[in-house]
């Protein structure tokens, strides 16, 4: 919560806004906002945002939710009061793209979207790992989306 109100701030006087301009956006987008609330977040006097919030506030100062959450340098970052890793680690963990250490890997890779997976060969990397597990049928998925088994010169991998 200290990352997400520090950056607020941070955010808020990087735009030129007053906490009260701050407060107005937030109206607009639907939340009983005002200067007094961004000035207690601001101050740490409010312990807590919503998920709503957060988003909300993401979208108002024109930054992605990710970077009001996660410091932007790399300090070690609590997950939890238990997990503690650093920032950037935390960065990729919650775009999806790298487990936190003790993740179950498998669980963790197989609820990537597809359509998310963006370059060919960690697709592919992808897929075999999967096979591995026995996850997917990757001679399957080699017949269903020839592309992906392809390399740069279109021949198959």
């Amino acid at each position: 919560m200290q990352t997400v109100a520090f950056r607020v701030g941070e955010l808020r006087k990087r735009k030129g806004l007053t906490a009260a301009e701050v407060g107005q956006l937030m109206q607009a987008e639907g939340f009983k906002w005002d200067r007094f609330t961004v000035s207690n977040l601001e101050k740490g006097k409010r312990q807590n945002v919503s998920l709503t919030e957060w988003l909300g506030l993401a979208h108002v100062l024109d930054v992605s939710p990710l970077h009001l959450l996660v410091p932007l340098e790399d300090v070690e970052y609590n997950v939890t009061p238990e997990t503690v890793a650093p920032a950037a680690r935390v960065r990729a963990w919650v775009r999806g793209v790298e487990p936190l250490p003790g993740t179950d890997q498998r669980i963790f890779y197989t609820e990537v979207p597809l359509n998310e997976v963006r370059r060919r060969e960690a697709k592919r990397e992808l897929f075999e790992q999967l096979g591995e597990w026995g996850a997917v049928d990757v001679e399957a998925e080699k017949r269903r989306d020839p592309g992906t088994w392809e390399n740069d010169s279109g021949e198959g991998v």
